[in-house]
């Protein structure tokens, strides 16, 4: 699951993974602002990444919103026009992509509580991954019951948080 698709790249680069892999993946996003298709393809992704798959990158954004579209026999995309912070969640996953704007922008989706929702439809082992690394969204990740590290980023970024859900973690 992906909280903010934007550019759809994570889940581009999760679909290259899967190919790759032969892996099925189930891929949910949650998006309050969608970008324009015509603004993400002239990111150019596909031709900077993976040129084999620049097809599957444009069905990303031209696929509609709010149902599950088969991208290719390993992956799936259920890209779903919301609120985050208002979603119920009823399925559990095994990866979470936390890419919201920073905490300064929209500090109601770094809270404890928001956290908590998330820890709560985590499976055992499940992995949640920012790029944010600031303390206070560190310290609101384990106070929601994960286990926190720094790791180091990618280009331009310094550090980034993975959480992890144990089951020494996980709620009765």
């Amino acid at each position: 699951m992906e909280i903010g698709f934007g550019t759809g790249l994570n889940a581009f680069l999760t679909l290259i993974e899967a190919e790759r892999s032969a892996k099925k993946i189930h891929y949910t996003s949650l998006e309050k602002y969608p970008v324009e298709v015509e603004k993400a393809i002239k990111l150019n992704y596909a031709e900077l990444i993976a040129p084999e798959f620049k097809e599957i990158f444009e069905k990303f954004h031209t696929s509609p919103w709010n149902e599950t579209v088969k991208i290719s026999p390993f992956f799936s995309l259920k890209k779903v026009e919301t609120d985050y912070t208002l979603v119920d969640f009823t399925e559990k996953y095994d990866v979470i992509y936390f890419d919201a704007f920073s905490p300064e922008k929209q500090p109601e989706m770094w809270t404890t509580e928001q956290f908590e929702k998330l820890f709560k439809c985590c499976n055992f082992g499940a992995v949640l991954t920012t790029y944010c690394a600031k303390g206070d969204v560190r310290r609101a990740m384990q106070q929601a019951g994960f286990k926190v590290e720094r790791l180091q980023g990618a280009p331009g970024k310094r550090e980034i948080l993975r959480a992890i859900c144990q089951l020494d973690n996980l709620p009765m």
